[in-house]
């Protein structure tokens, strides 16, 4: 006997939620128009038959006007505001929490608070009218760096290491694999001494991650090594003409916003004498530097597939309390 068709085996087919494709066959503008017509399609071609019963039974809801709460929410500071707007990752990165969201059904808003809150049972309330089921983290600059919600009420994770203590899931760049790609890449450029600037923040940033991974790749070099060197905030074309002179490197790996302009400034045969690798190709490197741009629109999907999971299932986000993913990067290399 044949297998009935049904909503699930859509959704397989489709890689969606139930929840979509119950939306999209209804024709619910909680989905946008090319996933309704693309759920349609499959519908079809499958052969779908909606069961009368469950047919009345959403038409007894729709009636009621009942809607199952399917929002989730960013939570940030205003002081963060300004960074979602301009930052070219974090654009990235929200485009496909809005992507993800929109193939799942669910609306993506900001939840904005005062950075100086650590618990707000108004807060709280906003997150439960609004029918907040999930939480994406940070990145947020409180004066504590932990929130005291009921997390067990949510699925929720967390951008990086938005939060040190709070009991979620976080996502975040894989430095270390980016790291020893960019240098892979490098040797195949040149055969010369590399070298490593990076910033303590940055450092900091990636929890000693690049200056980690740089060691242990150089550490099956034969060639003399050039250990990372930390750079102040705004380097002057004086000290990295001296660093350069001194330490003699062919290819400079570096992760320092400000480092460009300080590049721009040495004399044209220094500068053209080293190859500059970008550990984070994003907006401050120059378009003929080559590098790692981060995965930040994959990072993006992949934190709201995360709550979209933790929501379907409470066993699994138990699971994934903790857990840290880890998102890769490409290489890039313009010339």
């Amino acid at each position: 006997m044949e297998k009935r068709v049904t909503q699930k085996t859509i959704a397989e087919e489709a890689g969606c939620s139930i929840m979509t494709v119950s939306l999209a066959l209804r024709d619910d503008p909680r989905v946008n128009a090319d996933t309704r017509e693309r759920i349609r399609s499959i519908a079809v071609r499958l052969g779908y038959q909606p069961d009368p019963l469950l047919s009345a039974l959403n038409h007894y809801r729709d009636q009621r006007k009942l809607r199952m709460p399917s929002a989730i929410a960013v939570l940030s500071t205003r002081f963060e505001q300004r960074f979602w707007r301009e930052n070219s990752s974090a654009r990235k990165m929200m485009t496909g929490m809005r992507t993800r969201c929109d193939e799942l059904g669910y609306t993506l808003d900001m939840l904005v608070v005062d950075r100086r809150m650590t618990r707000d049972e108004r807060i709280e309330a906003i997150i439960h009218n609004r029918g907040i089921r999930g939480m994406i983290v940070g990145p947020v600059a409180l004066e504590k760096r932990y929130l005291e919600f009921k997390w067990s009420d949510l699925s929720a994770v967390a951008i990086g290491g938005s939060l040190d203590d709070a009991p979620i899931p976080a996502v975040l760049p894989d430095y270390w694999r980016d790291t020893l790609l960019a240098l892979d890449k490098t040797r195949e450029l040149t055969s010369g001494p590399i070298g490593m600037l990076l910033t303590d923040e940055a450092d900091q940033h990636s929890r000693g991650q690049w200056a980690g991974a740089f060691l242990h790749w150089q550490a099956n070099q034969t060639e003399q090594l050039i250990a990372p060197s930390f750079v102040e905030k705004k380097p002057t074309g004086k000290w990295l003409e001296r660093y350069l002179r001194k330490r003699k490197p062919a290819a400079v790996l570096y992760r320092h916003a400000e480092l460009p302009a300080a590049v721009i400034r040495l004399p044209r045969r220094l500068r053209d004498s080293v190859l500059w690798v970008a550990l984070n190709r994003s907006e401050h490197a120059p378009a003929h530097f080559p590098g790692i741009v981060q995965g930040r629109e994959q990072m993006g999907r992949l934190l709201v597939e995360l709550i979209h999971r933790g929501l379907l299932d409470a066993a699994s986000s138990r699971s994934l309390t903790g857990v840290r993913h880890f998102v890769p990067g490409e290489w890039v290399n313009p010339a």
